[in-house]
């Protein structure tokens, strides 16, 4: 196994919003337990925050549910929200951008949608959707690479042409406690 030396690994906490299933959400902590070397923890579900809610679309706001997350995230801890509501943030001109998740770099909180999830390859896309914005958690940006995690999706599913991350970003994780193949 990697080491990490000097790094405090943090305890990931999963945060249900809303409606979201209870199966997927275990099968989400059970497999980042699997894959993070550090503590992850399964909060029960809450609901989402009524302040978080669009009244221009049906949509939640992905930047105010980071902000709710992470006022209650606590000192080395990073929360991850999961919800199978639709969100949106604002991008650019786009006031109404929908999006599958979104984080700030080195924050500590993230936030994903499983909305536009269907099919046998809904909890693939969960995954890899959650790894995207641990990814910018610890520090990375998007990556020109066409198979990396991190490519930016730029307003599209890209989710059944991306594997892993690349060469740099896996190192990267790996050096924050992550076990990835």
């Amino acid at each position: 196994f990697p080491v990490t030396i000097g790094i405090q690994l943090k305890t990931l906490v999963l945060q249900p919003l809303g409606k979201f299933p209870e199966s997927k959400s275990r099968r989400l902590a059970d497999t980042l337990t699997k894959i993070y070397r550090g503590a992850v923890k399964l909060n029960e579900k809450i609901p989402l925050p009524k302040e978080t809610y669009s009244t221009d679309r049906p949509r939640y706001r992905a930047d105010l549910l980071l902000k709710y997350l992470g006022d209650r995230t606590s000192k080395g801890s990073v929360s991850i929200g999961i919800t199978a509501n639709e969100m949106s943030t604002t991008k650019g001109q786009h006031k109404d951008w929908r999006i599958f998740g979104l984080a700030t770099y080195f924050g500590k909180a993230c936030v994903v949608s499983t909305y536009k999830f269907y099919g046998p390859t809904s909890n693939d896309k969960m995954l890899k959707t959650t790894l995207h914005e641990m990814g910018h958690i610890y520090g990375l940006q998007h990556c020109p690479q066409q198979k990396c995690i991190m490519r930016d999706a730029e307003g599209k599913d890209i989710l059944h042409q991306v594997n892993s991350f690349c060469e740099g970003c896996h190192q990267v994780m790996v050096n924050k406690g992550w076990e990835l193949h």
